[in-house]
């Protein structure tokens, strides 16, 4: 039965379902589309008839190429453009000439046909198509240089290989071969979708920019107003929308409104399954016979593309520029072509085979044998050769950091510090090493999806202040990397945005909220340190209330801490962590002491201690500073209980405070208040005039050795070296 919304809907389904399969399959999706679409058509199963549609099919294929064109109008970026080597100039300028002449020189050649003809069949196989390329860069992490090359000739060369297109088809369908006429038209055709899609873009942005329309709407508020200037251009010029539509979404892409990246995520679905829906009416449509009425000539032009028209424009186009001989053949491989080059050539074939050419009907035929070849062994083959030639880059399991500036960039530099690839988005790029930057400036993405250096993100951390903003960020990053490897920085307690779930892992709910990390951040009250540790061996105390453990470090990779408050044996040589600093603690103890005499008493350990000084300063009259403190301690001891004294004396032979730590294992012949017979003795030795200065140490002293697990940890250990090290990490 050849119902045309039967049609439709199954093109949509199928579409659908072997997108999802090749994902899954991990196999270019044009691949089983193109399988599909004729499995379902009428040459073979019939269940497809895109005859039923007649005139609509146009229509559909149209609006469906609009959908396309302005989702790949809003990932245009000026300053991806400017990051990309010159060789892409060269290859939107020379290579475009050698592919669309060498081309139609060998379809005029090879099958007989007529230059005019020969120069349309050549125009439609310019194009290499972000929506072909961008799945095979995502499964073969090939160099950046390399990536960037192959993402902005597709991203790019669409555009124009659509007008050189249009340019030829004018040429051919004019009433005569004048070339004045179509150039003009041409031109024409140009200021008239320029400005349209330019007018459609101002008043987008305009729009979203003043919130004018709200979040909600914003997606077919744009859409629906570029589909508006695509129909307004194609009214007063034909084909004239195409270039109306990536204009209006360049614009909005370069306006970066605050909904630019959920209408970025919401197009990125509508091209998907324009798409599916395009390429499996599209093969469907296909007469398998015409395959077989060209040949071997058909072959021949297909081997002509890939082995000599593609090598030729990579050498013209690299030539002087750095690339290596393996590059080279890397990027002379791989050219596939996509759905533009499937839709214009069907295109065409119909308005063609309206004016009567008996050739319009191969058109189709031989480019979509350029497709099909180039899609299925280049796209199935892409990995292997990579491997081969050597152009893959090292696959890093990356760490991106998303939200509250401050905390991004300082748990970044944390990360790299202790090996792990990290990196960030913010307001501009600061260099951590001499060849890799960790942050990456806002203006400087084109689409997250994209970006080569975002293209090894395989856990993401989203520190935000706000519900809202979790929310938005988890909806983009967690279909990526699936939910388990998307966490958030979520505070117990701390409401999401209008009450919803926020789609990703909570992390941290024990610590403060990123906010107020930041802050004390920024004040020095709080800073991000990298740690050793004993894997799987347990310190209790070394971590808890001063230092929380946000990451274990095993090699290159990281793994959150369930719980920083209480984090249990390290998984990890490093530790990333999050170090409350005690202040008036830094420098402040010079030397630690073990006194391992059983019969210890206070006068002895104060002594040792004060030899340990004069060790330092031989100028010290260690037995007038003794009888001070003993004396004080007759009087008013300085144990303040825990196990803990804290002696102090005035001496002007000293610079600053400074402290002198004894362990006493076995204890000492003096109780605390609590007590608890004293087990360290803290002495501290400070210049008279520096009160303040002497006040703020013992406070330190203090706050540091009154925390139970801590002290209890430093009573365990067996060297004074180790003992010094625990407290200097907390300074």
């Amino acid at each position: 039965m050849e119902d045309p919304t039967l049609t439709l809907a199954v093109s949509a389904a199928a579409g659908t379902l072997l997108i999802v399969t090749a994902e899954r399959l991990r196999l270019p999706s044009i691949v089983l589309l193109l399988i599909g679409g004729i499995l379902l058509g009428p040459q073979v199963s019939g269940v497809l008839h895109p005859a039923s549609l007649g005139p609509g099919l146009e229509t559909v294929i149209g609006l469906a190429v609009a959908v396309i064109l302005f989702e790949g109008g809003l990932t245009l970026s000026v300053s991806g453009y400017r990051r990309a080597p010159r060789v892409i100039q060269r290859m939107l300028t020379i290579g475009v000439l050698v592919t669309w002449l060498g081309m139609a020189l060998s379809v005029h050649l090879l099958l007989g046909w007529e230059p005019s003809m020969s120069l349309v069949a050549g125009s439609l196989v310019i194009v290499t198509g972000p929506t072909v390329i961008s799945p095979i860069l995502r499964r073969v992490h090939v160099t950046e240089r390399l990536h960037h090359v192959l993402y902005w000739e597709g991203v790019l060369i669409d555009a124009i290989g659509v007008f050189v297109a249009v340019l030829c088809f004018e040429w051919l369908s004019g009433p005569d071969e004048s070339v004045v006429a179509p150039v003009a038209a041409f031109f024409v055709r140009f200021l008239v979708g320029g400005a349209i899609g330019l007018a459609a873009g101002v008043v987008i942005a305009f729009v979203l920019a003043r919130r004018w329309v709200a979040d909600e709407h914003a997606n077919i508020f744009a859409l629906s107003t570029a589909l508006l200037a695509f129909g307004i251009a194609n009214t007063l010029m034909h084909e004239s929308g195409l270039l109306a539509v990536v204009t209006a979404g360049l614009v909005v892409g370069l306006a970066r409104p605050v909904q630019l990246s959920k209408m970025k995520t919401f197009k990125l679905e509508l091209t998907e399954l324009a798409i599916g829906v395009l390429f499996v009416l599209l093969s469907a449509k296909l007469d398998l016979a015409r395959f077989a009425d060209l040949g071997v000539q058909l072959v021949l032009v297909v081997l002509v593309a890939l082995f000599i028209i593609r090598p030729l424009n990579i050498a013209l186009s690299t030539a002087g520029q750095g690339f290596t001989r393996n590059e080279k053949l890397f990027l002379s491989w791989l050219a596939p072509r996509g759905i533009v080059a499937a839709s214009m050539a069907s295109l065409f074939s119909l308005r063609l085979g309206e004016l009567g050419n008996p050739l319009a009907v191969h058109l189709e035929t031989i480019t979509y044998a350029v497709i099909a070849t180039t899609v299925a062994l280049q796209g199935l083959s892409a990995p292997v050769v990579a491997r081969a030639l050597g152009v893959c880059e090292a696959s890093r399991r990356t760490w991106l950091i998303l939200g509250q500036r401050t905390l991004a960039q300082t748990l970044v530099r944390g990360l790299r510090r202790a090996g792990v690839h990290a990196v960030t988005v913010g307001d501009r790029v600061q260099d951590v090493s001499p060849d890799e930057s960790s942050l990456i400036a806002v203006d400087d993405i084109d689409d997250v999806d994209e970006d080569p250096r975002l293209a090894d993100v395989d856990q993401v951390l989203l520190v935000h202040s706000t519900g809202r903003d979790r929310q938005a960020f988890a909806r983009v990053w967690a279909p990526h990397v699936t939910r388990q490897r998307c966490h958030t920085w979520t505070t117990t307690g701390q409401p999401d945005a209008d009450g919803e779930e926020t789609p990703a892992e909570p992390v941290f709910t024990t610590c403060q909220s990123p906010a107020e990390v930041a802050v004390a951040l920024e004040s020095g009250e709080l800073t991000i340190e990298v740690l050793q540790t004993a894997a799987n061996v347990d310190e209790p105390g070394r971590f808890g209330r001063d230092l929380k453990p946000l990451f274990w470090v095993r090699g290159d990779l990281a793994e959150l801490v369930a719980d920083p408050t209480n984090p249990g044996p390290p998984h990890g040589e490093l530790a990333v962590v999050l170090k409350r600093r005690v202040k008036g603690l830094a420098g402040l103890v010079a030397d630690v002491a073990f006194i391992t005499s059983p019969a210890a008493t206070m006068r002895g350990t104060v002594l040792r201690l004060l030899e340990e000084v004069a060790h330092d300063h031989p100028a010290l009259p260690v037995d007038d500073v003794l009888a001070g403190i003993v004396e004080r301690e007759a009087t008013m001891s300085t144990a303040i209980g825990g196990g803990v004294a804290v002696p102090h004396a005035y001496w002007n032979g000293v610079g600053e405070p400074c402290a002198y730590l004894a362990v006493v294992p076995e204890g000492l012949d003096v109780k605390g208040p609590d007590g608890v017979r004293v087990r360290l003795v803290a002495l501290l030795v400070s210049p008279p005039d520096q009160a303040k200065g002497h006040l703020q140490a013992l406070g330190a002293l203090v706050e540091v050795l009154s925390d139970d697990r801590f002290r209890d940890l430093l009573l365990h250990q067996r060297m004074p070296e180790r003992v010094a090290r625990l407290l200097a990490e907390r300074a």
